[in-house]
């Protein structure tokens, strides 16, 4: 694998849809890009015939998708609790289950490591477990004072991270997986964006990301009321806040990610602008930033390395009508190809 250059990123393929997009995955092979968002639809692109397939299956707004790391599977979930499971061996994708996960909203999602697990993070405030060879419940996780906006399998297998938006006091908490009891909290608290005269917290954490050695965890959100898009990084070992790194757009970060060559990835959104923004996670100044045709919502990584896709909401309104998914390559190339379905 050819190391990425986020200093040479540039879009090369972009699928526009007729409603704003909140989430996005690439599949385990790599072939499709799945996108969903204000609709009820799961959209699947073959990256290489451009091909869209409108899967159906949901019932709401599509909100939160993650792969599977062994099988070829992905996995999808919505406004009204519900995941599907799609499996991606044949030429289409194929639902292989579907259950109803939360009675409301599922803000988060994830794969463990062994591939053996599901986790969900719902406005209902708890973190419930699924086996994902048949979608049959395990074990429900509860401690959050608030919505749980991010789930995240730790690659040691044996962990999971949890987060929320409870207002001034954001919080991430480490799970033990083996007795289902909470293990520590990190302190937040530098993604609050609450306005006391509209008790409304408008911060809170956004994402969550793992560097692959386990290290380093970072959350993703805003910093303070009308503030900056920004990534927190917290020492694994020990618990302790050890850099927040700022964007100079306002907004939020809604999505962060660890690449394999080392480097943060963070997908920013403002009421009608976007950001991709890379760092070294040891340097405050930013490696690259590239401005998106929209807010954006949701970023992935190609198992390749190179691509980054990105769900976005299109349009200079407050509450676009329009989305589009966007691959992005970092290394030198031919210009974007455009598709619409």
């Amino acid at each position: 694998m050819n190391r990425a250059n986020p200093t040479e990123i540039r879009l090369v393929k972009e699928f526009k849809h007729d409603a704003p997009l909140l989430s996005c995955v690439f599949d385990p092979s790599g072939r499709f890009v799945f996108a969903g968002g204000r609709d009820r639809f799961v959209q699947c692109i073959d990256l290489a015939s451009q091909q869209k397939t409108l899967l159906e299956g949901h019932q709401s707004w599509v909100s939160a998708m993650a792969r599977s790391p062994v099988a070829s599977d992905v996995f999808t979930a919505d406004y009204i609790g519900h995941v599907i499971c799609w499996s991606c061996s044949g030429d289409v994708p194929r639902q292989r289950w579907q259950v109803e996960a939360h009675a409301n909203t599922i803000r988060s999602i994830s794969v463990s490591p062994s591939g053996e697990l599901v986790a969900t993070g719902g406005r209902d405030g708890t973190i419930r477990l699924w086996s994902t060879s048949d979608g049959k419940p395990l074990t429900e996780l509860a401690g959050h004072a608030g919505q749980v906006y991010a789930v995240l399998f730790h690659p040691d297998g044996k962990h999971l991270v949890s987060a929320d938006r409870v207002p001034k006091s954001p919080r991430l908490k480490q799970w033990d997986l083996e007795t289902g009891r909470e293990v520590r909290q990190f302190d937040a608290s530098d993604v609050s964006a609450y306005r006391r005269g509209e008790n409304i917290e408008w911060g809170g954490v956004r994402g969550l990301a793992v560097s692959a050695d386990g290290a380093v965890l970072a959350c993703c959100g805003r910093h303070k009321y009308a503030g900056p898009c920004c990534v927190l990084l917290f020492d694994w070992a020990d618990g302790t806040q050890q850099t927040k790194l700022l964007s100079t757009m306002k907004g939020v970060f809604s999505s962060v990610r660890f690449h394999p060559d080392g480097f943060l990835v963070a997908a920013g959104a403002d009421v009608s602008a976007g950001e991709l923004r890379f760092w070294n996670p040891d340097d405050q100044q930013p490696l690259a930033i590239t401005e998106t045709a929209g807010p954006c919502l949701a970023l992935d990584l190609h198992s390749d390395g190179q691509q980054i896709a990105v769900a976005q909401s299109i349009g200079k309104k407050t509450y676009p009508e329009e989305g589009a998914v966007s691959v992005y390559e970092m290394s030198p190339g031919d210009e974007v190809e455009e598709a619409r379905g």
